[in-house]
């Protein structure tokens, strides 16, 4: 096995419990069942049906365009959906091609798997738009995968409909397949959005989650969405090898909060337009941070302006001071790309009330530290 533990799990691990203000979240502010309004004193918490709970695929099912229950497979979360899809379809020596910034699941799982990979970097000065060329540029014989994220997290970049378009040409005509993390695509503002991806190719693969959008990380329900139903088969096999159903609970939150999604996704799309305005303002003005606007999404990709990371020892040493003396949370980017630490991701699906406190807390950790001589080599004494 060729497996470690994710950087980024690991600080999630270490300071998102600790930290009273969390602006580095990915999702809608996590939710209780009682603020969800559903019962559950009827669930039967017995083993379940092992491709989802039939109604609750249907219900997802009207989601993508001439789908049928047949064409959903409901996991835990959407890792599981991913694991499932590169155990079932790869073999060590295989290769991949995925974007970066990304989260590390999209490219560490098929490392893991013993796959080749190739990261194709978006970058802050091409606004983070994915360049089609370089990423059909990557593909090599031995290419079973390429993987995209968009909505992207972390940067909130989009892929337009005649570029999703013409990545699935492309896939068809090397007959590969395209796995396409579709996470935030409930939360779009765009007027006329791109479809799912699997319903423009046969060997296209939309997955997806009740985490982002819907605010129940917890309640670990995910699903992917395609009509090859060779690898349909083949992702059922590997998951009756390891969670062999879901939980009961968590497909009955699903499936209830699904029913309704209309009116709580205008409730989050409303919370998220104010707090991203807040966040927008606080950056734009910012003497020492800047970012790409993000167009969709709850999330961010902001960096230390060049004069602040060449006063830094490490802009690492920053974040972590920030959670150790200012109970405040974002994620280090460096944890998503492998480099660009002086990026950070910042999350505005919090109570505006939290997302200002952590953002005056954030301010006041920075101009400290840029105003102490030897700036964070001292702040990693203190630690």
């Amino acid at each position: 096995m060729y497996f470690k533990r994710m950087e980024m799990e690991i600080w999630f691990d270490k300071w998102q419990f600790e930290c009273e203000y969390d602006i580095g979240e990915s999702a809608v502010k996590w939710k209780t069942i009682e603020q969800l309004g559903v019962d559950l004193d009827k669930v039967e918490l017995r083993y379940g049906e092992h491709a989802g709970k039939a109604s609750l695929r249907q219900e997802i099912a009207k989601q993508y365009s001439g789908f049928s229950e047949d064409d959903v497979l409901v996991t835990s979360g959407g890792s599981e959906a991913i694991f499932s899809i590169y155990a079932a379809l790869c073999v060590p020596g295989d290769h991949m091609v995925c974007e970066t910034p990304n989260y590390p699941s999209n490219y560490g799982i098929p490392q893991g798997l013993g796959m080749e990979t190739s990261l194709c970097s978006m970058d802050f000065e091409d606004g983070y738009k994915l360049d089609l060329e370089k990423i059909k540029g990557m593909v090599k014989p031995n290419t079973k995968v390429v993987s995209i994220t968009h909505p992207n997290n972390p940067s909130g970049s989009v892929i337009t409909e005649q570029e999703l378009q013409e990545l699935c040409d492309f896939c068809a005509e090397k007959d590969i397949y395209l796995l396409s993390d579709e996470t935030y695509r409930d939360m779009t503002y765009l007027t006329d959005p791109p479809p799912a991806a699997c319903t423009l190719y046969d060997k296209a693969i939309s997955i997806t989650s009740m985490s982002k959008c819907y605010g129940m990380p917890g309640a670990r329900v995910g699903w992917l969405a395609s009509k090859d139903k060779h690898l349909m088969e083949e992702v059922l096999v590997v998951r009756e090898y390891v969670t062999i159903t879901n939980t009961a609970i968590g497909e009955a939150l699903a499936e209830a909060v699904l029913q309704k999604k209309d009116e709580l996704m205008k409730e989050h799309c409303a919370l998220i337009d104010s707090n991203k305005a807040v966040v927008a303002d606080w950056i734009e003005k910012h003497e020492h941070i800047e970012w790409i606007y993000p167009e969709v999404g709850v999330v961010g990709f902001p960096r230390l302006k060049k004069h602040v990371v060449e006063k830094l020892d490490h802009p690492h040493d920053f974040y972590t001071h920030l959670a150790r003396k200012y109970s405040t949370f974002v994620l280090p980017g460096g944890l998503m790309t492998g480099d660009k630490y002086e990026h950070f991701r910042v999350g505005f699906g919090a109570p505006v009330e939290e997302l200002l406190e952590g953002i005056s807390r954030f301010d006041e950790c920075l101009t400290k530290i840029l105003a102490t001589e030897g700036c964070t080599s001292q702040f990693r004494e203190e630690q």
